[in-house]
């Protein structure tokens, strides 16, 4: 039986999809990923969802219904500025920020879906969207092990390597001009 991959954005209201999308990334974050996290981190479900969700656009991918990827993606006009870690701990030079860029977070894939069509669908629709939106630029922090994997989909990096408080490995600031991933190739 073919997968059918379904990418929805989902509404402030649907709290039945939003509580599969915070679902999805605890178990990413919490069980994939957890040697990311600090020793002794507490997962609990709540580390996973906050009030930056509700001024985002939050996706979900989902094949035959299973969820299987999420996104978030938050424009940097609806952040304070103790919240865009992007500008506040990287230090992204001045030429890579224009009027209207936005940040992607909780950018999680189940590993088995990784360099799959799921993340060129999930990113294809996330950057027509961004693009409708007038959003021009995107950011992304990424540990090591992940620019392979943005680099695939065209993204750079724009800033040095930094350790922030409370994270276990070093991470960098990636960035992409919207424009150029509309024609993302697989």
């Amino acid at each position: 039986m073919k997968e059918h991959i379904d990418i929805k954005l989902v509404s402030k209201r649907d709290i039945q999809q939003r509580e599969k999308i915070f679902r999805l990334r605890y178990y990413i974050f919490s069980q994939v990923y957890k040697h990311h996290s600090p020793p002794g981190m507490n997962h609990g479900l709540q580390l996973f969802s906050n009030q930056i969700d509700d001024i985002s656009y939050l996706f979900l991918a989902s094949i035959n219904d299973n969820p299987v990827g999420t996104l978030r993606v938050t424009p940097f006009s609806c952040l304070e500025s103790t919240d865009n870690f992007i500008l506040k701990d990287h230090k992204v030079p001045a030429h890579y920020l224009t009027d209207n860029c936005a940040l992607f977070s909780f950018f999680c894939i189940l590993p088995e879906y990784h360099h799959t069509s799921v993340s060129y669908c999930l990113l294809q629709t996330v950057l027509t969207h961004a693009r409708d939106k007038n959003i021009q630029r995107i950011f992304i922090e990424a540990h090591e092990e992940m620019v392979p994997y943005y680099q695939h989909y065209q993204f750079s990096p724009c800033s040095d390597w930094i350790k922030p408080e409370g994270y276990e490995q070093p991470v960098i600031a990636m960035t992409i001009q919207v424009q150029s991933l509309i024609n993302l190739e697989g």
